[in-house]
């Protein structure tokens, strides 16, 4: 939870609202150009869900506090097997513009350092998502390299 935010972990049925947010072309222009289909979907589900199982976090629905509909998904994923731990969001556009994807981040941060003790947390930006790469910032994330396709590397911990 946070100020106005509640955050959860993501149940069955939530799946339909996550499938349709990740369809969203102009939600995932940074994420996955053109949108997920919903097969991408069902692996990714798949893979937060056996995060937690295996690692007691993953991927949360955002909701606006005291509403039912999901304006978006935020959470911490590996950004492959065994490897670094990264910290991820996607809001509905009419979430857009809120300041709610700086809350999630900050709180989600909060969560895999203080309940999860790890040591250190990453995400990759697009260059061209100039509103996350601020969010990043204002969550105390700094700039720590590129990928080897040229997205922007952030880290904050050891």
């Amino acid at each position: 939870m946070t100020g106005r935010l509640s955050l959860q972990r993501i149940a069955p049925s939530d799946y339909g609202a996550v499938a349709q947010l990740y369809a969203n072309p102009r939600v995932m222009e940074h994420i996955q150009a053109g949108g997920r289909t919903q097969a991408q979907t069902a692996e990714f589900l798949e893979r937060t869900e056996k995060l937690w199982r295996e690692r007691g976090f993953g991927f949360l629905v955002v909701r606006e506090r005291g509403r039912e509909a999901l304006i978006g998904v935020g959470g911490l994923l590996l950004r492959e097997p065994g490897g670094a731990v990264e910290v991820g969001y996607a809001l509905d556009e009419p979430a857009w513009g809120k300041g709610y994807a700086t809350e999630i981040t900050e709180r989600v941060l909060r969560w895999g350092f203080e309940e999860h003790g790890l040591e250190r947390i990453i995400a990759i930006v697009a260059p061209a998502n100039l509103a996350s790469v601020r969010v990043l910032e204002k969550a105390g994330m700094t700039l720590d390299g590129t990928t080897a396709d040229g997205a922007l590397r952030f880290a904050r911990g050891k």
